[in-house]
């Protein structure tokens, strides 16, 4: 039975990999030369931009000759940490459903990033949540898996005594 949730989580990764490189695909195709796109009124729009920093436009001085092989480094190092600590950390019975689905949102985001600046040399945002920076799906993944993996111990903390 184990083998076959390691499977499905395996599957499920891959499956939310590939819905973030088509929608980043669809947003180079449509969106590379066209006006921001209002889904919401004054609150979501899909704006196409090329993402060459981390988030937020952190290490925005660095050179892109040092930027995007650092970025790269660090970016595989994080997708082998993340792997490492989901299988190493599977106790004898597995973890629970929601901490699985965060380590497969986070992997995959992860992946989805990567693979951006490794085939493009940045990552392509377009999803724009006025007053918030441009983010993509690969984002809302490790944002939602983070948050799935910081749930309980957020829980405990707050638990009375």
């Amino acid at each position: 039975m184990r083998v076959l949730r390691w499977i499905a989580m395996i599957v499920f990764v891959l499956g939310l990999v590939g819905c973030d490189q088509g929608a980043k695909h669809w947003a180079e195709s449509r969106l590379q030369r066209a006006p921001a796109v209002e889904v919401v009124l004054c609150v979501l729009d899909l704006t196409y931009t090329r993402n060459h920093h981390i988030a937020f436009s952190l290490l925005q001085g660095l050179p892109q000759k040092v930027l995007r092989p650092g970025l790269i480094v660090v970016g595989s190092a994080m997708v082998l940490m993340i792997c490492w600590f989901w299988w190493a950390h599977a106790p004898a019975t597995p973890h629970p459903l929601s901490k699985q689905v965060g380590f497969a949102l986070v992997l995959a985001g992860a992946i989805g990033n990567l693979a951006d600046r490794i085939a493009r040399g940045y990552v392509v945002d377009f999803i724009h949540v006025h007053h918030w920076p441009i983010f993509n799906v690969a984002d809302i993944c490790v944002g939602i898996g983070a948050a799935l993996l910081l749930l309980p111990a957020i829980r405990a903390r707050a638990a009375p005594s």
